[in-house]
């Protein structure tokens, strides 16, 4: 008899502590997407990182960009998210750095093995897939066609 009030009174605990907890969190959910949120505060971070390169590309050419801009600094970077790249098709990417879809297609493939068939017409996801490249890779493949 003595047990089951011990359970009955963990479970009333357990039960009164995920309430509590699940209306906190709510609480603090609320006041950060009226204040940006982390998601939001990421987007600006990542916006001043790209501002923050252009700056330093128009400043200094010498030396190379860091950041989320890719390319040379001549005014002919390529400046797109890895969030952008992994939903772009290969012949969007092409496009982006003027440079030939099948040649980066297969510079992809041969830089990480894959060993699946794709097409121009696959996304960055679609090869992640088989393995899990980061998308920057994929910038600095873009990049060294681009300069060959």
């Amino acid at each position: 008899m003595k047990s089951k009030s011990i359970l009955k009174s963990g479970v009333l605990f357990l039960a009164i502590a995920l309430i509590i907890g699940s209306l906190g969190v709510i609480v603090l959910a609320k006041n950060n997407v009226n204040k940006g949120g982390w998601y939001g505060g990421m987007q600006q971070g990542s916006q001043t990182q790209l501002q923050t390169c252009e700056e330093e590309c128009n400043k200094n050419c010498a030396e190379e960009c860091t950041g989320e801009c890719s390319g040379e600094c001549d005014g002919t970077q390529v400046q797109v998210s890895g969030a952008e790249l992994r939903v772009m098709k290969i012949s969007d990417m092409a496009k982006l750095w003027e440079i030939n879809a099948a040649t980066l297609l297969n510079e992809i493939v041969n830089t990480f093995k894959l060993k699946q068939t794709y097409t121009i017409e696959n996304t960055l996801n679609d090869l992640r897939g088989e393995y899990r490249f980061s998308p920057s890779q994929i910038k600095d493949i873009a990049n060294n066609l681009k300069v060959s």
